[in-house]
């Protein structure tokens, strides 16, 4: 028998207590019934056992008793052979739907109890034949929901630490434990052991001797050390001749609530509630609480809040949601009485039983025991948070304090949060239910992080970290050391924080996602945040001045002298630190050497005109791009003048915004905006063009600043330098998105849209698909002339020739408004499924594009080639060049050998003494990741092992089961650098194994240079 039927277990176990001798009359349908209906449910259902296998009864009765058999067995705890009775019921009836709801139900405690997910799947079996016979009920489904959760919990790391209290527990039902004291030196607890209150007579419910409430105590030893003493009875009058248990105290530990069932005389139908007062070392004045003085329903397992105003207890009583539901009852302090009893409402009780609350004081929340909630397959302890009939959600404790067996009557120590008992009837205790001792390993929650330049990946010492919560008004202030780090915070519980970041004295205002929220709301398990930000300097940006000059003039005029100083002088001003590029642009007319040389005449002048108000030459250079960065089509260096440029969005000189205008000068320097004309606006290939008239030539006359670096220092010296200032114009981002190993993105050509997708390929060509090439030509947007070696009807037989291609007037890259048109394009024809399939690596040398394949963007270039035959000329103001760095003869520096294969840049690492990585490498890069191939390989030869997994749900891929998708190296070595707490993510997404930022902040600095990565370890804590 694997647990006692008492009312303190289960609804089962109701009244009806009868004294009886040990063993049975004659055996017959009708005695073994009488047994039944008077819960005597252990002798019943033996009897029934014999009576189902009787020569003498027909098949009907035999089955009959078959099935009274198993229930008995069930109610009577006997779970084995409850199983197989009803597993002999169908054998007889395949479909009869009690038996197959009971037997998923000990299917599920079964495997619960061995710890084997395999039984699960049975249990479900067990549910869906079920439901096939009774579709739609919600008890079946919560009870497949609960084989899922069970085993879920069985595998995951918990809090609670479990062990068997042996002190107070025999070869009997011990159970429903109780702090009984301020100082946690007394616990109450229920028991049927021998040497009870009643030692003649016999329960029949169980066919043992009936419940009293014992107790155990603290004994003080020598030198300060405690032991608990044997178990005692509770003297005075709480324990009479029949079942009595189940109890709570007021806070003072001088009232006592408890459980009695039969009454004194064993006649009474029905549990109730009693209080008791302790006078001296007895507790006397026994007493019925008034809520449950009618004999009309059970009353039982009572528990008091804190303050003692309310009453929590458990009922079968009528108007409940089935079985036994939990209610509050509170105390009215003007009559000395208790309120009518208030159900918890449905979020708390089901149609099944919930029963043994117990209220803890230290997180203001209610435990409680039910069969009605997904758990594992008995009773499980649940915990809610509210009040009245309003709360939250149950939340199952989950394994190792729950298991398949029934788990109750929970309790915590007073002065330790962290400690209490409970009882159980799992498999492995001493007796029926024995009381288990419980520590809850406390959480430990920190926070820790980098602060790097967005752009660099460089740390950003002396960043201000500020850290608030939402359970106080205390702010936590850090600066981060000379590596970028902060220094490690611990968190609270149940606490949102937020995290922002500054670095105000080198211009960094903010960090991305900042503020930042954490939040241990809800976490089970402890936790170290990583919060790494990055910075962008808020001075980044650069910048179009209106200043005009007059025709072949270098000097600055009155209204160029008043932008200055409206403008960029405050600027200079209010930053002391930061330095900038002042540059001037021409239009294409002249030539290039010309242009290039007014230019920089003009901003010299402007860059003078700063100095004479007190700006420090240092912090200014002073770049002539000439014509070598137009904004627009109008180029006419070295060719024939293009009469026309692209209709498209410009930006006016002095706001800086997009417009579709035309500039006419009117007087001095008044300038007014108008849009073309219909008429000045003409078509070509579908493609609208407006001439290249003053305003299109004056949008390239500009003036430009942009903010370099904001390290200036008045004590640096001037050297000469080489200027690397100079940047291409008028980029265009197209955003790609990755399908597998190649990127897709929108293509067309002749202004005509395409009839699918469009890919993008590490590859050197550019090609069109046979499909495309159909639809223009379909459209008429080509002429056979622009075929080159194939004819039109070989394309629409569809047999093209080897290296047949085509030339497009236009192929724009991206869209209308976001995107790139090139003129004169020739395509390669091959038969492919998508539009287009063009290579990275003709898009680069052809056009100048670059892919950042980080942020799947693909950067289009618009800059005059043709004017760029010497390069911008140097500023007669000189900046200080960064001493040249030899980095072999830093002190401990890592040198490793870089290979390149496929265009793929690697680093070989020894990880765990056992084998020899390749790792790609991304000094700023967010994925630190292994990709599939490598970690199946890695796991199978042991490399790594279950001890490397960090926490987290199991993950399958490929075949094979990982404990999680992430995981770290004991050791990774370089050179004679040990690397270690590097978390890599298993990644289907990853092609390579790649070492990213979360790798190289382990080290001070970094740097990639002739074939050779140099790496910079961090020194020791206490050196330098």
């Amino acid at each position: 028998m694997k647990r006692k039927l008492t009312l303190f277990l289960s609804m089962i176990t109701l009244v009806g207590a009868l004294i009886i001798q040990q063993g049975c009359s004659k055996i017959s349908m009708q005695k073994a019934n009488e047994l039944k209906e008077t819960r005597q449910y252990a002798q019943a259902a033996e009897m029934y056992s014999k009576l189902s296998s009787s020569k003498k009864l027909s098949k009907e009765l035999k089955q009959e008793a078959t099935y009274k058999a198993a229930e008995c067995y069930r109610k009577a705890n006997e779970f084995k052979k409850a199983k197989r009775a009803y597993e002999k019921i169908l054998r007889k009836e395949p479909k009869n739907s009690e038996a197959l709801y009971q037997l998923g139900i000990l299917t599920m405690k079964e495997a619960a109890e061995q710890t084997n997910l395999d039984i699960y799947k049975k249990a479900r079996e067990y549910f869906s034949s079920y439901l096939n016979e009774v579709p739609g009920d919600e008890n079946a489904f919560k009870k497949i929901a609960s084989c899922d959760s069970a085993e879920s919990w069985l595998t995951q790391e918990s809090r609670f630490v479990v062990t068997n209290f042996r002190e107070t527990n025999t070869k009997y039902s011990d159970y429903s434990p109780m702090i009984a004291d301020k100082k946690d030196q007394a616990l109450f607890f229920v028991s049927d052991r021998e040497g009870g209150y009643n030692k003649k007579k016999i329960y029949g419910g169980t066919a043992r001797f009936f419940s009293d409430v014992w107790m155990i105590e603290l004994e003080k030893l020598k030198r300060g050390k405690y032991r608990w003493g044997k178990p005692r009875l509770v003297p005075g009058e709480i324990n009479a001749k029949f079942n009595d248990g189940v109890q709570d105290f007021d806070r003072r530990y001088s009232t006592i609530y408890f459980t009695r069932c039969n009454g004194t005389d064993g006649k009474t139908p029905f549990c109730k509630i009693y209080e008791a007062k302790k006078r001296g070392n007895e507790w006397v004045e026994v007493t019925v609480l008034p809520f449950c003085d009618l004999d009309s329903a059970n009353y039982s397992h009572p528990t008091l809040s804190p303050d003692g105003n309310n009453l929590y207890f458990t009922s079968d009583r009528e108007g409940g949601y089935g079985g036994y539901d939990l209610y509050v009852v509170n105390y009215i302090k003007r009559g000395r009485t208790w309120s009518d009893p208030i159900n918890l409402g449905n979020t708390i009780n089901t149609s099944k039983d919930e029963m043994f609350p117990y209220y803890n004081s230290h997180d203001n929340s209610l435990y409680f025991s039910s069969n009605g909630h997904i758990g594992m397959g008995g009773l499980d302890i649940f915990r809610s948070e509210g009040v009245g009939n309003e709360w939250n959600e149950p939340e199952n404790l989950r394994f190792p304090l729950n298991t398949g067996a029934d788990d109750f009557g929970i309790t915590f120590d007073n002065n330790n949060q962290f400690h209490g008992y409970f009882s159980s009837n799992r498999p492995g205790g001493r007796g029926e239910e024995d009381i288990y001792e419980f520590k809850i390993l406390p959480l430990y929650f920190k926070l820790t992080g980098t602060v790097t330049d967005c752009k660099t990946g460089k740390p950003l010492p002396n960043s201000l970290v500020e850290i608030t919560n939402d359970l106080d008004t205390v702010k936590i202030s850090l600066r981060t050391n000379e590596d970028g780090d902060y220094d490690t915070v611990v968190l609270a519980e149940k606490a949102t924080y937020k995290i922002s970041v500054t670095n105000r004295e080198a211009y960094y205002f903010d960090a991305e996602d900042n503020p930042r929220t954490i939040t241990t709301v809800g976490l089970k398990k402890s936790h170290t945040f990583i919060e790494d930000f990055c910075l962008n300097p808020q001075l980044d940006f650069a910048k179009v001045l209106p200043i005009f000059y007059d025709l072949d003039k270098a000097n600055i005029k009155p209204a160029a002298a008043k932008v200055l100083s409206d403008s960029l002088l405050p600027l200079l001003l209010k930053y002391p630190k930061i330095r900038i590029e002042l540059g001037s642009h021409t239009d294409c007319r002249s030539s290039y050497a010309y242009n290039i040389s007014l230019s920089q005449r003009r901003a010299d002048s402007a860059v003078a005109y700063l100095i004479s108000k007190g700006i420090d030459p240092r912090r200014i250079i002073a770049k002539g791009y000439g014509e070598s960065q137009l904004i627009n089509d109008c180029a006419c260096e070295g060719r024939d003048i293009v009469a026309n440029t692209k209709y498209d969005l410009g930006l006016s000189p002095i706001t800086n915004m997009p417009i579709v205008a035309k500039k006419k000068i009117e007087t001095g320097d008044q300038y007014i905006y108008k849009t073309y004309e219909p008429s000045e606006i003409k078509v070509i290939n579908n493609i609208k063009y407006v001439p290249c008239d003053e305003y299109q030539h004056s949008q390239n006359r500009r003036t430009t600043f942009r903010i370099m670096d904001v390290n200036f220092d008045p004590n640096m010296k001037v050297v000469d330098s080489d200027d690397p200032n100079n940047q291409n114009a008028q980029i265009v981002i197209v955003k790609l998105e990755k399908e597998g190993n190649n990127y897709k993105g929108q293509v067309s050509a002749n202004n005509v849209p395409s009839a699918g997708p469009s890919i993008f390929v590490d590859s050197d060509k550019m090609e069109i698909s046979l499909i495309e090439l159909k639809n223009l030509i379909e459209r008429k947007a080509l002429t056979p002339d622009a075929l080159r070696g194939v004819t039109p009807q070989q394309v629409i037989s569809g047999r093209i020739p080897p290296n047949a291609s085509v030339v497009v007037d236009t192929l724009l890259i991206g869209t209308q408004e976001l995107g790139k048109t090139y003129e004169n394009v020739e395509l390669q024809i091959s038969s492919f499924t998508a539009s287009y399939r063009l290579g990275f690596k003709v898009l680069d040398s052809t056009f100048g594009a670059t892919f950042n394949k980080e942020e799947s963007e693909l950067a289009l270039t618009h800059i005059n080639k043709e004017a760029l035959q010497d390069g911008p000329i140097d500023s007669k103001l000189t900046t200080p060049q960064e001493p040249k760095i030899d980095w072999n003869t830093i002190p401990g520096v890592i040198k490793l050998k870089v290979i390149e294969e496929n265009g793929i840049k690697y680093i070989s690492v020894m990880v765990n003494d056992k084998e020899a990585i390749m790792f790609n490498y991304e000094f700023t890069g967010r994925n630190t990741w292994i990709d599939v191939p490598t970690a199946i390989k890695l796991y199978q030869s042991k490399t790594i092992g279950k001890q490397h997994f960090t926490d987290g749900d199991k993950y399958k891929v490929e075949g094979v089961k990982f404990p999680s998708n992430q995981f770290e190296f004991e050791k990774m070595q370089l050179g004679e650098t040990i690397v270690t707490d590097v978390k890599f993510k298993i990644s289907d997404k990853a092609e390579y194994p790649t070492l990213g930022r979360a790798f190289f902040r382990k080290f001070k600095d970094w740097h990639e240079e002739n074939g050779f990565i140099y790496l910079v370890p961090k020194p020791e804590r206490g050196k330098k």
